[in-house]
């Protein structure tokens, strides 16, 4: 998705001139629409079970949470085994293994890094970009 967001820039950012740049944009946004037309395609396969919305909605029901916003005592739909209690939802750093403490730890620093690049240095990138090839395709001064 990053190779893809910058070359879009690239291809966006080096148009020289207003048709140019709507043609590149229209013709990106077909490309992002690729992936519907490929889930439009695979009426008949096994494998397009696993993305249909009642799937989707069973293996993406939250058990647990870190959400600052849930209490300490609120209960998931999740029954514990082998009892009719259910579980927490919420769970804290403190009571996670040492296994899953290291992975929590390693989404966070993925994550600030993800938010740095997309929301950061792509758009600054883009301003950079459009800034500096007029100027190193300009006609030389005489």
């Amino acid at each position: 998705m990053l190779l893809i967001e910058i070359a879009s820039i690239f291809v966006i950012c080096s148009a020289t001139d207003t048709i140019s740049i709507i043609f590149n944009f229209i013709a990106l946004a077909i490309l992002c629409d690729f992936d519907g037309f490929v889930y439009e395609s695979i009426k008949n396969e096994s494998f397009k079970l696993l993305i249909e919305e009642e799937f989707v909605n069973y293996a993406t029901q939250i058990c647990h949470t870190t959400s600052r916003r849930c209490r300490d005592d609120e209960l998931s739909t999740v029954k514990l085994p082998d009892s009719d209690e259910y579980r927490l939802l919420k769970i804290k750093f403190k009571d996670r293994g040492c296994d899953l403490k290291i992975m929590y730890v390693i989404y966070k620093i993925v994550k600030v890094q993800y938010s740095a690049v997309f929301f950061y240095f792509l758009p600054f990138t883009a301003v950079i970009i459009s800034n500096v090839i007029p100027v190193l395709h300009r006609p030389p001064l005489d």
